[in-house]
């Protein structure tokens, strides 16, 4: 086998005098190019000479220069053979060698990476997670040598050519796209590539830059954008492509290529393991994309994606990211739908509590997501997004503008359209197809892409107006809730009466209670059965008589209540045995335990029912 004695693979042995391992089954071998000094045939060492040669029970080891060039001489070699296979470490048998000379090319490692070493540690190039930035320095101080070529079908191709007595010629620095075959200077010299290509991370580590025009210093794009801000990439790939994108943007520009590196976790398979062609259990995205739309891929990777941890693939979440992107498709018709000239902004001290309500919680979204997007973390300005933009605005917000809207009024008509305004801005990051779509239908002539980011204005938040509407979403959950217990069918609208301090207040917003609660609030107590809901300083009762069949529901609730005391009987025995808490796992156990609960819970809400009937 022949291995390259700077690699990793060698120095992490010991060094030269380090061990490496020999299976029973015999040794492993690789083809590779040997001078001929060294035998083989026609210089190459075959499988069958490195096994049968006389020092079969050792590795020679032996590398190839860069290029070929024959200013860089080959290293001697020689393996150290006295020692017997009279090591054994794992399982696995092992010999010495010792390398007698190592051919060095290229720069000194630790001059390469003075300057992004400096920089990192200043803190002028930041890792987020921060954590990553510990990473980065060990690498940056314990830089390892590299082979740069690779003997692949394709990628970069070595930029050197060589005549028959193996001169190396390469383009000149001040016209490096001019390749020395088409040089006048060397007309009449037969010439031949090099066959091989650049390591992968060799050539993408001139990425930065030589996208945006370089090796021309004047071209404008590198001048207007380079160095570059945020990278965004894998934690697996800092040293790989990361670390030397820095040391070639200082070798070659003596800038560095970027001020912020974001560093993401992998995505995994649903159980945890690495995707891989061999293991066949990769997912490919085009066909999640033609199920459910780029948007919704994207909104489920950066919906997940915290902390540069690993990312397990789950295809529910990207459901979730194609049923938003329809809610809020259907919440921008129901705007566009609003007849009446919307104007510019919301219009200031609406009389309506929802509009005074979700412009200042607006100005709180607009702030925190984008504190989460400066401090890099998608996955925080997902969820805060998402939970504005599906509960506050489409879920209470356009439930309780509909009926201004349908009386024509301008305040609610400013409001939502501005409102949906900033949410197209906000979401543009999170979902750009969905979001520009919508922006043009509301009107506009530039892309969102290039509309300003949206601002929190201070003079809209509005603290009093937020309590305010938090009773009214207290008391509509009630009166859900009494709606639900009763088993009332949607259509009909139930009588629900109030009582105690905070009654007025609830009564005073009336008309926006109601229509969400599907109620007609009445105050004071009813007389009869009754079902109860209770709140901090308001009791709401929804009276049986009139409204519910009393018999049937009670015959139903006391059914509900004999299975719920069997569910809680089994679980109590489960719990009660020993050989199941000790034996099942612990999140069996704890999910059991839970079931006891609810049941238990279940059981004495419904005794109460029953009890209020009687």
């Amino acid at each position: 086998m022949a291995v390259f004695p700077h690699s990793y693979a060698v120095s992490s042995t010991g060094g030269p005098d380090g061990v490496v391992p020999v299976e029973s089954k015999g040794l492993p071998t690789l083809e590779t190019t040997a001078p001929p000094e060294f035998g083989g045939p026609e210089g190459y060492w075959s499988p069958e000479t490195m096994l049968t040669g006389a020092v079969a029970n050792c590795f020679i080891l032996t590398f190839r220069a860069l290029a070929r060039t024959r200013k860089l001489e080959w290293s001697s070699l020689k393996a150290d053979c006295a020692g017997e296979l009279d090591k054994t470490r794992d399982g696995l048998k092992f010999t010495k060698f010792v390398i007698d000379a190592v051919l060095t090319i290229g720069r000194d490692t630790d001059e390469a990476a003075a300057k992004p070493l400096k920089r990192v540690e200043s803190g002028e190039t930041r890792f987020v997670p921060e954590r990553y930035t510990k990473v980065a320095i060990d690498w940056l101080r314990n830089l390892r040598h590299w082979c740069i070529s690779r003997q692949l079908w394709w990628g970069h191709r070595i930029p050197a050519w060589y005549d028959a007595d193996g001169n190396v010629y390469v383009p000149p620095l001040e016209d490096p796209m001019l390749d020395p075959t088409d040089d006048p200077r060397y007309a009449g010299i037969e010439l031949t590539q090099d066959p091989d290509v650049f390591d992968t991370w060799f050539s993408s580590n001139l990425w930065p830059f030589s996208t945006l025009g370089w090796p021309d210093l004047a071209d404008p794009f590198l001048r207007k954008f380079y160095p570059t801000s945020v990278l965004v990439t894998g934690y697996d790939i800092l040293s790989f492509w990361v670390a030397r994108m820095q040391i070639a943007a200082e070798e070659f520009l003596g800038e560095r290529p970027f001020d912020t590196v974001l560093l993401h976790g992998l995505v995994l398979d649903a159980k945890g393991q690495k995707m891989s062609k061999s293991k066949g259990n990769g997912v490919d995205p085009l066909e999640v994309v033609d199920r459910y739309g780029a948007d919704a891929l994207r909104f489920a990777l950066s919906r997940a994606s915290t902390g540069g941890q690993d990312i397990r693939w789950d295809e529910r979440q990207v459901e979730m990211g194609r049923n938003f992107a329809t809610k809020l498709w259907n919440a921008a018709r129901f705007v566009l739908m609003q007849e009446g000239e919307p104007g510019e902004g919301p219009l200031a001290g609406s009389p309506n509590l929802a509009d005074r309500w979700l412009l200042s919680r607006l100005q709180r979204a607009v702030r925190e997501v984008t504190r989460a997007l400066d401090e890099l973390d998608l996955g925080a300005a997902n969820r805060l997004a998402y939970d504005f933009v599906w509960s506050e605005f489409c879920d209470w917000y356009l439930e309780a503008a509909k009926a201004p809207l349908r009386e024509g009024d301008a305040h609610a008509l400013r409001t939502v359209r501005h409102a949906l305004d900033v949410v197209l801005r906000l979401l543009h990051p999170l979902m750009p197809f969905v979001t520009s779509e919508l922006y043009a239908a509301l009107g506009h002539d530039e892309q969102v892409a290039l509309a300003p980011w949206p601002e929190a204005d201070d003079a809209l938040v509005d603290p009093e107006s937020e309590a305010a509407f938090e009773r009214v979403q207290a008391a509509v959950t009630a009166a859900r809730g009494l709606r639900s217990e009763a088993e009332l069918p949607p259509s009909q609208t139930a009588e629900v009466w109030v009582a105690g301090p905070g009654a007025a207040s609830l009564l005073e917003h009336r008309a926006l209670i109601e229509p969400l609660a599907r109620v007609a609030l009445r105050e004071g107590t009813p007389e009869g059965s009754a079902l109860v809901g209770a709140l901090p300083d308001v009791e709401l009762r929804l009276p049986l008589a009139g409204q519910v069949d009393v018999a049937a529901y009670a015959a139903r609730q006391r059914k509900r209540l004999e299975q719920a005391r069997a569910d809680a009987e089994r679980s109590r025995r489960k719990l009660a045995n020993e050989g199941f808490v000790k034996g099942a796992p612990a999140e069996v156990v704890a999910e059991e335990r839970r079931r006891l609960e609810e049941a238990e819970a279940l059981a004495a809400r419904l005794e109460r029912v029953l009890a209020d009937i009687a």
